[in-house]
């Protein structure tokens, strides 16, 4: 059985097979129903296509989307084959389907047409999210080639001093990431500065694996690895626009879905499920504070307030609140700090100036954050006062 009903602009279809067996059908066109002709009280009988039934648009860059309320599935169809052929169904023995929220979009780049021909009639949880994950396929291919076990093993099992050759292919993966980066983000970024950022890629995980003898567990290269081919995601922006980099990183790891990937990632590392999310929210807070260790001790004060202001570092420190104090973890807290320090090792090197100077000041700013934690006996207000009052 199908029936069809509606409701101001809500439209549903309803499928009941009431057969001990699957059945397959197609729906095009209503029953003959009684409606009246306009002249007193005479009828006539009409039947109604199921595309103007749903009120589609007889066009070929129209697709609809509904919902089934059983499974929960969304459903993705083009509008001109509706208007033209209706709509096919298979239904196992004693099988209902109720399709509702049915609402047409019109597909500008193709987007649709392709996830519709991939689903092949098959449903999703979402289809604005299976279009989204699709425009992403070819930033997630470039991310997983460096953000995966076997690439992590790889490095880690050639330091501390790797060959050109696994250098080489580093690099152009890099580059390969970062080109789809721009594009990604509409930045017409040129070749020579995608190829810099590459390199700049490359030098820094080389000096990362030199340090093998500070970066010395898993859990340190767990975010360290992941953090390196992140946290320069934020440099490909469109000409005129004026953005934090290391912010605008940090968003595109929730808008361009990659911390899934990095979980997975170090899943497959030997990390367990709780340990790959912890790992992965330390990346978040480093990538947008990748940045602090070019400060000195006297913007301790500014450090410490952009801390506690992401949402991202009061998880990591499991902020809390009780009996009117905001309380931060101690492990949580000093864990940041180590991560921070390690970043800043890695990144520090290649600035400017001489080497005393630029340790002196690092290790200033951190000493001062980390000094003044035991006196606020883990009141997150209280070390705010502290370090200001440094």
């Amino acid at each position: 059985y199908a029936y069809s009903n509606g409701d101001g602009a809500e439209r549903g279809l309803f499928l009941f097979n009431n057969r001990q067996a699957t059945t397959r059908g197609s729906v095009k066109h209503s029953v003959a129903f009684a409606q009246k002709t306009g002249d007193g009280d005479a009828k006539t009988l009409v039947t109604r296509a199921l595309g103007e039934g749903l009120r589609l648009t007889d066009s070929a860059d129209r697709y609809v989307i509904f919902r089934d309320q059983f499974n929960g599935l969304e459903y993705l169809r083009n509008s001109r084959d509706i208007v033209a052929n209706g709509m096919t169904f298979d239904l196992g023995p004693y099988e209902c389907q109720a399709f509702t929220g049915f609402r047409e979009v019109v597909d500008t780049d193709g987007r649709y047409a392709s996830l519709n021909a991939a689903l092949a009639g098959g449903g999703v949880p979402d289809i604005e999210e299976a279009i989204r994950m699709a425009w992403l396929q070819p930033l997630h291919g470039a991310y997983r080639a460096l953000v995966n076990a076997r690439h992590f093993n790889e490095l880690l099992a050639a330091a501390p001093t790797p060959p050109e050759g696994l250098l080489n292919t580093l690099e152009a993966r890099c580059r390969a990431l970062y080109a789809e980066a721009s594009a990604l983000a509409g930045a017409k970024t040129s070749p020579e500065a995608i190829a810099a950022a590459a390199r700049e890629s490359r030098l820094e995980v080389e000096r990362a694996l030199a340090t093998q003898d500070v970066i010395d567990t898993p859990e340190k290269w767990s975010f360290s690895l992941p953090w390196l081919f992140t946290h320069m995601l934020g440099q490909f922006a469109p000409e005129g626009q004026t953005a934090n980099a290391a912010g605008l990183a940090r968003a595109r790891m929730d808008e361009w879905r990659l911390s899934g990937i990095i979980e997975a990632a170090l899943r497959d590392f030997g990390r367990s499920s709780d340990e790959a999310w912890r790992a992965t929210a330390l990346v978040k807070a480093l990538v947008t504070h990748q940045d602090w260790h070019r400060k000195t001790a006297s913007e301790a004060p500014a450090i410490l307030r952009a801390l506690t202001a992401d949402p991202d570092v009061r998880n990591h420190w499991r902020v809390n609140e009780f009996q009117g104090v905001t309380y931060f973890n101690q492990e949580g807290f000093e864990e940041l700090l180590a991560r921070m320090l390690l970043i800043g090792g890695i990144d520090i090197a290649p600035e400017p100036g001489s080497k005393q100077e630029k340790l002196a000041r690092f290790f200033a700013a951190y000493d001062a954050l980390r000094a003044a934690a035991p006196a606020s006996d883990y009141d997150l207000n209280k070390l705010v006062r502290e370090v200001t009052q440094a």
